[in-house]
């Protein structure tokens, strides 16, 4: 099963957690995986949804601070709400 759910609003490439617990570390490092090959597939702007997640990690911080800087490298734009 997916960790993300991905979608497009005009050239933004939304990104919403399936899971509303990213406490468990398969969880994390799936969504981790995930994350980074939609910044890979992104047409230049990508927004993470985090409106489903309740329970967040320091492991899962890290992986946002990978694709931060991914997502910097590639020249994509990265927000959340």
């Amino acid at each position: 099963m997916p960790a993300l759910n991905t979608s497009y609003a005009d050239d933004v490439l939304v990104v919403r957690f399936v899971h509303s617990d990213l406490r468990d570390l398969q969880h994390v490092f799936q969504s981790g995986a995930e994350l980074l090959d939609a910044c890979s597939a992104s047409r230049g702007r990508m927004l993470l949804d985090f409106s489903n997640v309740q329970f967040i990690t320091s492991e899962m911080l890290g992986q946002l601070f990978v694709l931060a800087n991914r997502c910097k490298g590639a020249g994509v734009m990265l927000l959340g709400c």
